[in-house]
């Protein structure tokens, strides 16, 4: 409750006016907070499948490569694609208020070149394997951009909530009922002077 406040019937209309302000910012942003909360929980279960998916083809790319190079002594990979092309296209896509990204691949030409002696099918199927990683690593790395923005959102958004719903409406609410029960005494004790002044001229 605010200390010092004007008792007034102006005054009390202002702080009723914030009151319903304040009531109708705080279920707007519960509202949002709970989209965004979904919103959140969808792209969570999605990254949960594609880091799963990930990993096995993670896995079983590394153990293509294993027995390329068993079987292939000649066979380097050590970061020296140089001819390889790759373009990823960022775009957006909005949950309420908030802009995450959506990352989608606008040309990808791998580099699959081998040397002959090193050109072997076990080799080649490594390759093919680490290729297909490339659209899954750019998915989950979209998701959990998204899920990162998200997340603040989340923790802004409830500290705007707490912040109404924990301070401001309880601060307005008290000084409504402060400024209505001095509203109500100055009443009742202009009602107590009335009564008596008609008490004295009816006994003249």
């Amino acid at each position: 409750m605010s200390l010092n406040l004007p008792a007034n019937r102006m005054e009390l209309f202002k702080r009723k006016r914030s009151l319903a302000q304040a009531t109708k910012g705080l279920k707007l942003l519960r509202d949002k907070l709970e989209a965004v909360m979904a919103e959140f929980l969808v792209i969570a279960r999605e990254y949960k499948t594609e880091k799963k998916k990930l990993i096995k083809k993670l896995t079983i790319s590394q153990a293509r490569f294993a027995l390329a190079a068993a079987s292939t002594p000649f066979l380097e990979f050590g970061g020296k694609t140089t001819s390889g092309k790759l373009l990823v296209a960022k775009g957006q896509k909005r949950v309420m208020t908030l802009v995450l990204p959506k990352l989608d691949i606008a040309e990808f030409e791998p580099d699959t070149a081998l040397p002959p002696q090193a050109a072997t099918a076990d080799a080649l199927d490594s390759l093919v394997s680490y290729r297909e990683l490339v659209p899954i690593v750019i998915k989950v790395a979209e998701l959990e951009t998204s899920m990162r923005e998200l997340a603040l959102e989340i923790q802004r958004t409830r500290r705007r909530v707490n912040a109404l719903e924990h301070v401001m409406v309880p601060r307005l609410e008290g000084d409504v009922r402060s400024i209505q029960s001095k509203l109500d005494e100055a009443e009742r004790a202009n009602m107590s002077r009335l009564q008596r002044v008609k008490a004295i001229l009816e006994n003249k």
